[in-house]
Parts: C-alpha cells; sequence; structure tokens
C-alpha cells in the first residue's frame, strides 16, 4: 500500500500502482472499490490510471493520483444510490503550477481574496476597510466554536428571509422601506430571532467606527458575506445602498401565515401529522412542516432546488442552543468551514429522532429541552444502540450532530431529495 488513512468509521487504503482506491469496514471486513476512470466533477476530464495517497483533512478525503500534479478531493467518499462513486470526486487543480488568479487553498491564510476593493461608497463609506475591519473580528476564541461567522450568517439570512416577492415587502432592505428591522418590537422578539442580538452587538464597534453613513442594513449583509468568505466559501460581489428604517412601523413581522409565531421565517417543527396513519412515508407523516416551509420559501419566490441549496449552505454553520431555541447541537462537526458536509451527513448517516427524555440519545450536547425534539446521528451506517431499553448509556463513537424536523424534511420529501445529491 502507498497509502492509508481513516475517514468516518472506514479505511481507506490506496494499493501501489493499482487503478483503485479500496474502502475497508476492518469489524466486517468488506469492501468497497473506487475505480478509477472518473471524471472530475465540473472537470469533464478524463480519468488517471493510478493512486499515490491518500489522506483525510478537516472532515474531508484526498487523494494524490500518480505522477500527477493534481490534488483529487473526494465530496462524500461513502457511495449510495444518490452519490455513485463517479460523481465522488472534484478536481482541486494543479499544485505544482497554480494559476495565480486562484484564491489560496487555505480559508483563513494571510492572502485570503477580498469580498470587495478599498473603494469609497457616494455615503463616504470605505467598504473594502469595513471588510477588513470585520474579518479582524471574525475569529473570536470567547464565541461559540472560536468564530463569529455562523451567527453574523445567520443575522443575515434572517434579515433577507422576510422577503415577500408578490408583496414587495420585507428582506434586507425591507423593499426601500428601510432595513435592518430587526433592531425593533415584535420582530426582534420573534424566537426565529433568539440570539441574534448578541451578533447586532458584536457588530457595534465596526458601525461606530465607520459611522453614520454604514447602515446597519448593509453591515449585516456585508458581514455574512466576509463571513462565508472567510470560512473558504466563494467570493461574492457586494452592493452597497440598503438603508435603515427609522423604527418599527413597518417591520415585516406578525403575517407570517406559515409560522405560529406569526413570523416570515419557516418553522423548525410543526409537529406530525394528525391523520398519519402509522407507519406511513415520513413525507407525510411530518406533512405539516414539510407543507408551511415550503410555502414560506415559495413567498420568496425561492424553488425547490434553490430551498436545498440554500439549506445545506446555510446549516452548515454554527449550531442550536438550548436555552434560546429549545433545540441543541450542531448541524456538522466542522461548523465553522463551508463545505458540503450538512448534505452529505443527511444522506449518508443514520439519524433517529429523540426528546429530551430520550434514554438513547447518544450526546447530552444534542439533547434538546422538554417539548421539543430534533434528530440526532448516531453515525455512518450504524445501527442505532439502546433500542430504548432505558439503559440510557452514553457512547463516544457517534458524532455530536443534530437535524431539525425541517433540516430532515430535504431528506424525506421526494421533490426535495431529488436535489440533495447535487449538494452532498
Amino acid at each position: 500500500f502507498d497509502g492509508i488513512t481513516s475517514y468516518r468509521g472506514r479505511l481507506y487504503l490506496s494499493p501501489f500502482n493499482a487503478s483503485q482506491v479500496v474502502a475497508v469496514d476492518p469489524t466486517s471486513g468488506s469492501s468497497v472499490p473506487f475505480k478509477t476512470g472518473l471524471r472530475f466533477k465540473g472537470g469533464g476530464k478524463g480519468g488517471l490510471s493510478k493512486w499515490s495517497g491518500v489522506t483525510s483533512f478537516r472532515g474531508k478525503l484526498y487523494f494524490a493520483p500518480h505522477n500527477s500534479p493534481v490534488l483529487l478531493l473526494a465530496e462524500d467518499p461513502r457511495p449510495t444510490a444518490e452519490t455513485p462513486p463517479s460523481k465522488a470526486l472534484e478536481h482541486m487543480g494543479s499544485f505544482l503550477q497554480p494559476p495565480p488568479s486562484e484564491p489560496k487553498p487555505s480559508p483563513r491564510g494571510e492572502e485570503e481574496t477580498k469580498t470587495l476593493d478599498s473603494e469609497v461608497g457616494a455615503e463616504g463609506v470605505d467598504y473594502g476597510q469595513v471588510a477588513v475591519d470585520l474579518k479582524a473580528i471574525m475569529d473570536d476564541p470567547e464565541w461559540d466554536d472560536g468564530s463569529l461567522a455562523p451567527v453574523l450568517i445567520r443575522l443575515a439570512w434572517h434579515s433577507s428571509g422576510t422577503y415577500d416577492a408578490q408583496g414587495k415587502t420585507g428582506g434586507s432592505n425591507n423593499c426601500g422601506l428601510g432595513g435592518a428591522t430587526m433592531r425593533f418590537g415584535a420582530e426582534k422578539a420573534d424566537p426565529e430571532n433568539a440570539g441574534l442580538d448578541l451578533a447586532q452587538a458584536k457588530l457595534e464597534g465596526v458601525k461606530q467606527k465607520h459611522g453614520a453613513g454604514l447602515s446597519y442594513a448593509d453591515l449585516w449583509i456585508l458581514a455574512a458575506y466576509v463571513a462565508i468568505e472567510h470560512t473558504g466559501g466563494p467570493k461574492m460581489e457586494f452592493k452597497p445602498g440598503r438603508v435603515d428604517a427609522a423604527d418599527g412601523s413597518k417591520c415585516p413581522h406578525g403575517d407570517g401565515a406559515h409560522n405560529p409565531n406569526k413570523s416570515r421565517l419557516p418553522p423548525a417543527d410543526l409537529g406530525p401529522s394528525k391523520d398519519a396513519p402509522k407507519g406511513c412515508p415520513m413525507h407525510h407523516k411530518e406533512q405539516p412542516t414539510i407543507d408551511a416551509v415550503r410555502a414560506t420559501f415559495e413567498r420568496m419566490g425561492l424553488q425547490d432546488r434553490e430551498v436545498v441549496a440554500l439549506l445545506c449552505g446555510g446549516h452548515v454553520y454554527g449550531r442550536c442552543h438550548r436555552e434560546r431555541t429549545g433545540y441543541a447541537g450542531p448541524w456538522v462537526e466542522e461548523m465553522t468551514i463551508f463545505s458540503n458536509e450538512y448534505a452529505a451527513d443527511m444522506v449518508g448517516d443514520k439519524w433517529v429522532e429523540v426528546t429530551h427524555e430520550s434514554p438513547d440519545c447518544p450526546h447530552d450536547e444534542v439533547r434538546p429541552a422538554p417539548g421539543k425534539r430534533q434528530y440526532v446521528s448516531i453515525g455512518p451506517g450504524e445501527e442505532e444502540e439502546g433500542g430504548g431499553d432505558g439503559s440510557g448509556s452514553e457512547r463516544d463513537g457517534p458524532p455530536k450532530q443534530m437535524m431539525l424536523i425541517s433540516d430532515m424534511a430535504l431528506l424525506w420529501d421526494p421533490k426535495w431529495r431529488l436535489w440533495l445529491p447535487d449538494y452532498a
């Protein structure tokens, strides 16, 4: 063997001068070969004939083809019907002569690309310097998991997610009526926005430094752009010009037709259907939540694929806090890095429903508050342990990950599940 590494419960071997990488479960002796001749995702190039090495790094697998200057990233090396091996590898580019226009591989390197150049806008604000100042506060050892990025992305999303495409209200600029309305009244008190006052407070120093010309509405969105780029995500062009609402009279809140709190944001869980027969498909059993989430996103003008892309990109960040929302734990293991882990784990792991009282909840970190339920991962390919026998024994093996009912809806609903492999 030229290389061997462990990843999510399997060993991956690259045999010397061979044309396949082999995934092995050493406890059972089973193996799954990865044949070469693969198309690089998005590249359309031909295959390679030999492998020289394989290793894992920060939740992903990397393959080094023999006598080649490229590195390959396995997005989800666990083959399933939805993610066949022929789509498992992505061309990472040449590392012998990297094109000068490409960003550095490290998401947090000193030469990280900027969201925008230092240009002074019409308001007299140097948005390039604002981005620099935002980047300077992004890594915070006193915050969740050492990064403000997840909560700043959530702040921008909840500011934007009130948009009504037909009524032309809501959104980050409230359709010209003035944005950053989460600072006021009912929208500030919306349970869906719990904890976002803390995110706003973290940005106050940057706001005060750049003065009245920098609106809160622009600052919240730009902070999310910087956060996404800082954590290894794509660079996005920022367009300033949002203005702040003077008061809460135009808050886009209170008319949400699909959330019990009258919020315009999607609900996490509306409970099972009262007339669902025992043993029915999950998209029937959880139809109230699925219908409400779909209708909420349709109000924003989003189609099914866009909904899947949005949740897969958004919930790869951060965690839920039991004391704020009643739900507990992160969606992924690497919750401060832009990745495909959310979708890959959703389709590849085994998930079980737990409540606060569940004796077989694998970790207290993912145990919801009384009256709440959520799903937790018990690992890829593992059988559920505990079996509800009341033993309550903790297990070190399963990852500390959870999914809300509204997350699992992507796996259960046939129209949403159709798009999941594209992001896994």
